[in-house]
This record gives C-alpha cells, structure tokens and sequence, in this order.
C-alpha cells in the first residue's frame, strides 16, 4: 500500500502538472511520511512525475512564494529577501546535488 501510494501520488502530480497547476514542494506531513529536512526526496518525486529539474527547483523556491503570497522570496534578485546554497554539482544535471550541500 505504501508503494502503491506513491505511485498515485506521482501520477496526479503527472496530471496537475499537464492541466497546467501550479505545484510547489511542500510538506503537511509533519514527519510522519517524509522527515523535515529532507525536501530532496519531493524533489526527486517531482521529477520521477515527469517535472525538470528547474521546475522542480522553482517549485521549492519562487513558485512556493508566490503561493504562500511571499513574492519577494525564493527568488535572487534586487529587493528580494534570498538565502544563497553553494552547490559542489549542477542540480539541474542531477537532483542529487540537492541533498549533497551539507556534506
């Protein structure tokens, strides 16, 4: 069932994505399903439903804000209130760079 779950979820994030909704990573699991602190598991879920990475990327950063009526954040640019990761890889060649910046 567990399994069987995500692969729901990645088919209608597959489907919202193609009807043209705007998907930003979020969490209201509060842990029981995906750790805080972990947001490059919904990343990668992300793509595996068919997202790029950018996308993927902007949905945790820009398009978030915008969501959530903050469109000052998630964006670098003048005026904008941004915190700036230092990545070793290119994340849009592979995601994985994400979970790496601390390491």
């Amino acid at each position: 069932m567990y399994r069987n779950g995500f692969k729901i979820m990645r088919e209608n994030l597959k489907l919202m994505k193609q009807a043209g909704v705007k998907i930003a990573y979020a969490t209201d699991s509060a842990g029981a399903i995906t750790p805080a602190g972990c947001p490059h598991w919904e990343l990668l879920d992300m793509i595996r439903s068919g997202m790029t990475p950018l996308e993927a990327l902007r949905a945790a950063t820009s398009v978030a804000a915008e969501i959530i009526g903050m469109p000052n954040l998630g964006k670098i640019e003048e005026g904008a209130i941004a915190d700036i990761v230092l990545l070793r890889k290119n994340p849009l060649e592979n995601i994985d760079a994400v979970k790496k910046w601390s390491q």
